[in-house]
């Protein structure tokens, strides 16, 4: 009358072990374990991996582009707005001081392209942080 023999250590089991009948009582390995080992996962397909990894960062450089523009589109409208905001409050400031000395009148204030085009200009330095901006709010999009 044998007991069940350990295939790791080869204990054999006796009636008087005290250990669960699903373990060995020498070394505690459970005997389904050894016996019906899990089977090794099946590895991806290496070629749908790469794929779909491109295909990401494909689209992680369409969004950074997209991103870059709108960035500096945003941020020169921002400069825009600083520069109409300032020129509408300090302007008749500016203004008061530019007297035209033959006619004895005031110069009358007028926004130019140059410097609209100089405010945008001056807007992108708020760029760096306006993209910033929306790369983490699109991450947190993705997410």
């Amino acid at each position: 009358m044998g007991g069940k023999v350990c295939p790791k250590c080869g204990y054999e089991r006796r009636p008087g072990d005290f250990a669960p009948e699903i373990e060995c009582p020498r070394c505690g390995i459970v005997y389904a374990k050894v016996e019906n080992p899990r089977p090794a996962e099946s590895p991806a397909v290496p070629g749908l991996t790469e794929q779909l990894a491109r295909q990401k960062e494909m689209e992680m450089e369409e969004s950074r582009a997209g991103d870059l523009i709108l960035s500096c589109v945003t941020a020169s409208f921002i400069g825009v707005c600083l520069y109409l905001a300032t020129w509408r409050f300090l302007g008749p400031l500016f203004t008061f001081s530019e007297v035209n000395e033959t006619y004895g009148e005031f110069l009358g204030s007028y926004v130019s392209l140059q410097s609209l085009c100089l405010a945008a200009l001056s807007g992108l330095a708020f760029s760096p942080a306006v993209y910033k901006y929306l790369r983490n709010k699109r991450r947190s999009w993705w997410n």
